[in-house]
Order: C-alpha cells, then sequence, then structure tokens
C-alpha cells in the first residue's frame, strides 16, 4: 500500500498477524467470500447509471480508460487500481463550478481542456488496490494518486462516512473488478494545496492555529500556502508543539505575540522551492537546508533525516515528502526556532497606537483628561491594574464627535472634569469600549460569537459577532481596522459601542432570536411592557432558553398534540407572554452566587417558582412546576442593568 504509514503501527500489525496465524484454522472467524469480479474497473465503471459523466470522461480520455478496461499494456499498474468514482451529481456540480455546462462542454480537441480534465481524473485514481477494510486498518493517512507528480491524497477512516481531503465522502464501498476496485464518493476530490492538508490532518491543528494567527500584513506565507506555485513547509506535529509550549512555559501560540509568531512561522517555510527528502539528504554534510529566516543543518539518525536549527534543538523528519498541488510537505518532531528572538523595533503601547492616528484623536482627548486609564493603556509599569493586556475598540472621530453632540456636549472640550456627572459620563463610556485582555481578530473569528468583559466598574460584558464577515460589537459597533500593540490590541470602530442592557444582549445574540421575537409578539399583541423593561428597568435578571431550545419546545408540543406547529408567531400570544414571564425575574439582581446559594430550595420569577440545585460538577439545574428540567450553560451575561442566565430547556409555568 503505498501510504505513508507509522512505522511503530505496523509492527504490531505484523506482530498481530503472527499471532493469529499460530491460533489454528479451527479459531479463524468465518467471513463470506467477496463475489468474483468479472468485470474490469472501467466495466464496474460503466456498468453504474450514477457514474455515466465519469464514464464519459473516461471515453475523452482513452490512455485512462485503456489502463483501467484491461489493466495490461505499457504503464499499467501490478498491483491493481483503486478509483474514488464522483457520482453524477457531484461531477456535474464541479464541471458547473469550473465554466463547463456537461460533460460535453470539454473539448477533447482543446489541450486545456484535456489537462484540466485529465488532473482530476487521475487525482481520483489510485495505483493500488485498497478497500474500505485497508482504510480503516490504517485509520488516516495519505495515499498516493496517478497524477504525473503523485500528489497525495489524504483519508480519515475515523470519521463515518471515510472522507477525502476533507470534503469528499465515500457512500458506497467495494465494487470489486477483475484489476481494482471503485468506491462511490459524493464531491469530486479537491487537488490538495499545501492549506488543505494543514487543515485537514487532525495532528497539524497547532500548525494550523499558528498560520490563522498571523496578522493580515504579516499573511505571506498563509496566502502562500493555497496561492503559491512552489512552497516546502516543515510541520510540527500536535505533541512537538505541546512540548514546545511547556518548554517556554506559554498557554497558547498567541502568547508569542504577533512578530515572533510571523518569525517563528516563517522559521518552517521554504518558498519558492520545492525540496524534497532526496535534496535535504544531498546537503549532509556540505550545505544546509535555507527557511525563509534560518539556516538549517541537516543530517541522519536511524535512516530518518534530521534537521538542527540555530539553537541546536534536533527534529526529526517523521513524514516526509507529503506532496501537494502547490508544494510539499515534511512533518517533524519537534518546532524550529531562530537563534534568539528578531530584535525587531519595539512594538507601540495601546496609547502611542491611539495618540498616532489621526481617526482617533476625539478617543485620545478624552484618556487626557483621564490620566490614569491613560497610563494605563500606555504600559506604566507603576500603575496596578486588573489586566496585563487590553483590547481597545476606538470609535471613530466622526462616530465619537457624532455620540458627544447627541449626548449634549459639544466636543469633548465641553467634558467638564470638575463635574462629577460630567466624569462619571466619560468614564462609563471610555471604560466601556475597552476589554480585558488581549484579543486579535483571529481568535475573535474562531470564537464567532461570545462574550468579553469590559475594563467598566461592573466588569458589563460585551458582545462580540463575527459570523457574518464583519465584527460586530453589541449589535451596533463595526470593526474598521485592528492593530497589535505591545499591551494588546486596538481596533477602530464606526460607532460608539452602546451600553449594553439586557434587551440589547437577547436582541443582539444570534442564539437568542427566538425569545427576542416572543418579546415582540407579547409586545405588539398584548402590549407587555417586559421588553421595554429590559431596556429602562435598574435591576433586571433573565433566564433565555436558546434557540435550540425553543425549538426542541415546539418539537414537544406538536408531538404531545399531534399539531404542526413551525415557528413560536404560530402560538397563541397569552401563552407566549406566560413563557416569557416564567423566566423574568424584574426589579432584582440575582447573579450566579445567589442561584448556587438557593441550592435545594426555589427562586421566583414573575409567576412561578423554580426549584433550584447545583449538581456535582457545579452544573445548575432549574424545575419547573411542571417538573420540567433545564440546565444554565452560560451564567451571569452582564448587562448594565442585570443579568441573563442562558438555558438549554424552555421553562414552563402553571
Amino acid at each position: 500500500m503505498k501510504a505513508i504509514r507509522n512505522s511503530t503501527k505496523l509492527f504490531w500489525l505484523v506482530l498481530l498477524a503472527v499471532l493469529a496465524g499460530s491460533c489454528g484454522k479451527d479459531d479463524a472467524p468465518k467471513t463470506e467470500p467477496e463475489p468474483e469480479a468479472i468485470l474490469t474497473v472501467y466495466g464496474v465503471i460503466s456498468q453504474e447509471t450514477e457514474l455515466s459523466i465519469l464514464t464519459e470522461a473516461l471515453e475523452k480520455l482513452p490512455f485512462l480508460r485503456n489502463q483501467l478496461d484491461d489493466g495490461t499494456g505499457f504503464g499499467a499498474s501490478k498491483n491493481g487500481y483503486t478509483v474514488f468514482a464522483p457520482n453524477n451529481d457531484a461531477f456535474a456540480s464541479f464541471l458547473l463550478e469550473n465554466g463547463y455546462d456537461g460533460i460535453a462542454a470539454i473539448d477533447a480537441e482543446n489541450q486545456a481542456d484535456i489537462d484540466f480534465l485529465t488532473s482530476y481524473v487521475r487525482n481520483h485514481i489510485l495505483i493500488e488496490k485498497l478497500d474500505e477494510a485497508n482504510l480503516e486498518a490504517e485509520e488516516i493517512g495519505f495515499l498516493v494518486t496517478h497524477t504525473t507528480q503523485g500528489i497525495n491524497l489524504f483519508f480519515n477512516a475515523l470519521e463515518s462516512p471515510i472522507t477525502l481531503n476533507g470534503s469528499s465522502k465515500i457512500t458506497n464501498t467495494n465494487l470489486q473488478a477483475t484489476n481494482g476496485i471503485v468506491h462511490i464518493v459524493d464531491a469530486v476530490i479537491p487537488l490538495p494545496t499545501l492549506a488543505t492538508f494543514i487543515a485537514v490532518h487532525p495532528d497539524f491543528e497547532h500548525m494550523e492555529e499558528a498560520i490563522e494567527l498571523l496578522e493580515p500584513e504579516d499573511s505571506e506565507v498563509k496566502d502562500a500556502l493555497t496561492d503559491a506555485a512552489e512552497f516546502t513547509l516543515f510541520v510540527p506535529t500536535n505533541a512537538a508543539f505541546e512540548s514546545f509550549f511547556e518548554e517556554v512555559e506559554l498557554d497558547m501560540l498567541e502568547d508569542l505575540g504577533p512578530h515572533i509568531l510571523k518569525y517563528f512561522v516563517e522559521s518552517h517555510a521554504i518558498p519558492n522551492n520545492i525540496v524534497d527528502a532526496s535534496e535535504i539528504e544531498s546537503t549532509i554534510g556540505n550545505s544546509t537546508v535555507n527557511t525563509m529566516n534560518i539556516a538549517l543543518t541537516t543530517g541522519k539518525e536511524n535512516d530518518v533525516l534530521t534537521l538542527t536549527d540555530t539553537q541546536g534543538r534536533l527534529a526529526h523528519i517523521v513524514m516526509e515528502d507529503v506532496k501537494t498541488s502547490n508544494g510539499i510537505i515534511h512533518v517533524i518532531d519537534s518546532v524550529i526556532l531562530g537563534l534568539g528572538e528578531p530584535s525587531p523595533e519595539p512594538e507601540p503601547t495601546l496609547y502611542e497606537i491611539i495618540s498616532q492616528n489621526p481617526d482617533m484623536t476625539t478617543f485620545k482627548a478624552a484618556l487626557e483628561k483621564l490620566p490614569s486609564l491613560r497610563d494605563v493603556l500606555n504600559d506604566d509599569s507603576n500603575v496596578a491594574t486588573l489586566a496585563d493586556n487590553f483590547t481597545v475598540f476606538v470609535p471613530s472621530d466622526i462616530a465619537f464627535d457624532a455620540f458627544l453632540l447627541e449626548s449634549g456636549f459639544d466636543g469633548i472640550e465641553a467634558i467638564d472634569m470638575e463635574n462629577p456627572d460630567h466624569v462619571d459620563f466619560l468614564v462609563t463610556y471610555v471604560y466601556n469600549q475597552i476589554a480585558l485582555e488581549s484579543w486579535p481578530r483571529a481568535i475573535l473569528e474562531i470564537e464567532g460569537v461570545g462574550f468579553l468583559s469590559t475594563n467598566t466598574l461592573e466588569k458589563i460584558q460585551m458582545l462580540f459577532n463575527t459570523a457574518g464577515g464583519e465584527m460586530v460589537l453589541n449589535g451596533a459597533a463595526t470593526v474598521i481596522s485592528g492593530t497589535s500593540a505591545k499591551n494588546g490590541m486596538v481596533y477602530l470602530v464606526d460607532n460608539v459601542i452602546p451600553l449594553p442592557t439586557v434587551a440589547t444582549f437577547i436582541g443582539a445574540h444570534p442564539d437568542f432570536q427566538t425569545m427576542q421575537q416572543a418579546l415582540e409578539i407579547a409586545e405588539s399583541e398584548l402590549g407587555s411592557n417586559i421588553k421595554n423593561d429590559m431596556e429602562v428597568v435598574p435591576s433586571y435578571t433573565t433566564f433565555v432558553p436558546t434557540d435550540t431550545a425553543f425549538n426542541d419546545l415546539l418539537d414537544e408540543i406538536n408531538a404531545n398534540g399531534g399539531l404542526e406547529i413551525e415557528t413560536i408567531e404560530e402560538l397563541a400570544p397569552n401563552i407566549v407572554e406566560d413563557i416569557i414571564e416564567t423566566h423574568v425575574i424584574p426589579f432584582n439582581l440575582v447573579d450566579a452566587s445567589d442561584i448556587e446559594n438557593a441550592s435545594g430550595g426555589t427562586i421566583n420569577t414573575l409567576t412561578d417558582e423554580l426549584q433550584v440545585d447545583v449538581l456535582e460538577g457545579g452544573v445548575i439545574r432549574l424545575t419547573d412546576p411542571q417538573n420540567r428540567v433545564a440546565n444554565i450553560i452560560w451564567t451571569e451575561i452582564r448587562a448594565s442593568n442585570g443579568f441573563i442566565h442562558a438555558i438549554d430547556r424552555v421553562l414552563l409555568g402553571n
């Protein structure tokens, strides 16, 4: 099997085979033999109605068709063939996406068309016979395709069904042929780039994260993994990264900081060149292999190629020559480091970035009125702070000036720092633009949706949502750009981030939209004040079921009543209002500790009494009057006027 395998695993497989053979024929399980094949691989494909487009494609490629048809002649495989055959829907969609209105649109007289078709069809063929059991025994790994360059194909048999290059699934396996085997797949297998394999291999997760964390202006390597024509990458395994974390006492990659992270990734990359294992071996004893910023000394240890970096750290190439359409990967068991850290210009502080940006002059003037906060953002080590790093969302001058005018101030200079009301106003809104800790955009995009704690006295939270391609804060302010600093991140935003109320978070969080709809129904149909109260009442606590919880409730109603209700709008408005009232506690701030202290007892919502139990592991469980149980899955989401506790089931009252 021409796959890149783990030699230790192979040893154990051989040992188990020997032991099994010594048990005697009577102990062997009886299995049904595979039906005897009577058709060639091409014959099997041509007989399958859902493979008619692939059959037509092979007719346009007679050299490949003949190989798959009789298995003899020049260049034929002695070990049979494996074909991952895209079904008609998959092939038709693929052709359309690439500008061809069906297989007939591929012109057999047009060399560009034939080259395109050849490269993709060959990418689905192996020059060896592998059935489903072979793949499952290996679990994950790389196979060699019939492409001219011998591009690899990644399979993952730990997933069900088996996936190929992370995007194509085997839907019908083990169609036996006289000269091989056919597996039907549900998508055309893409020609893999370096980025493909880094994204789909579970042992490359830390390397993928390192590349994703690169700043946009440092994205040369990130872009090259997809776009470059020739690129070589040394990829440390997850275990190699974890050893590195222990060695340098880091908790996560982003702790390296953006400049060091860029240097780190580039130390593993060789652009504009494909350096295979034979070339690496040829440099032993006479030259080095040079990445983007360091020279690696090559060697060999027990027939395994090694790389030694400029700090004398030894890395073994544990998997060599993983070939993609745009380069090659060598997997290593240790990260590569340069000689000490690079010596860049010192990174500016948060305050320095703000003070140098012409779109942030109003916010800078506000900081000058708050010298203690200014000094914190300027990384003054003499100032005690609650956090080492911060993320500052700075409203543009246009946005901040407009906000001040709406609030009754004719510019930042109109704020009188001798007036306590003016001071409270400025402190509240400026601190609300600052989140504790440093949050690179790449991390927030990975999270998608979530809450950050601000630097306000009450640690009011800030909702971020990157799901739509933009980063939106509290549903009202959109990030324009971002810059890393010595002590955090600065983002320019198009609006002053409003102080969030309970109503703000329910309206803006994508998983609270059914609760928002319920509030709107009660307000519009019954004149309910609950939605308005969530905006204006100074102390408010709400248990908010997720959208999934509401969907489960509708399913439950339908199952019990033989109904077909699809949305909450189809419920009677008074029922919707009753549901809301079971979840709200107006004029009271009930935090997580208050709920935990009620364990074994009850807490009262607007209309009902809920039983409280704290389970082993700290999970808080609420039981409603109908003995329905909900778990609190997010506790104490802090708004300016109260708390939200998200729950996984809708509560019902009497």
